[in-house]
């Protein structure tokens, strides 16, 4: 849907570096929300935090867009190291509730295919 820096993370592009198992587990397989409030927190789930912070940010909240009871597509929000807590957890996915439908049809109806290096990748 959007994308800060489309040469780092392109639009629709699977993220293509070695995620942890468990976040993998909260975010596609139970469909919850993840936090990483700090730079220490990433580096246990994401291989390329070098990457995130050199892009100024140091805090991430994952929350999967469900549709028909399967993952669509992962929200990703990133800021400075320190700037999500529980709170701001809670209030983005409540925001993503009530508009799942919306996003979710974004995220499935997007005519853009990226090339990864890999295969295509249809957000």
């Amino acid at each position: 849907m959007f994308t800060s820096h489309p040469e780092e993370y392109p639009l629709g592009a699977e993220k293509s570096v070695e995620i942890s198992a468990g976040w993998l587990e909260t975010v596609i397989a139970k469909q919850r929300p993840f936090l990483a409030p700090d730079l220490e927190s990433l580096a246990e789930v994401f291989t390329d935090v070098a990457l995130i912070q050199s892009l100024g940010c140091g805090a991430v909240i994952n929350i999967p867009v469900v549709s028909g009871g399967a993952v669509v597509g992962v929200l990703a929000l990133l800021d400075a190291e320190g700037k999500y807590t529980d709170r701001s957890l809670s209030t983005a996915s409540a925001v993503v509730s009530a508009a799942t439908e919306e996003i979710a049809s974004a995220f499935i109806n997007s005519d853009q295919t990226v090339f990864t290096g890999k295969e295509a990748v249809r957000p």
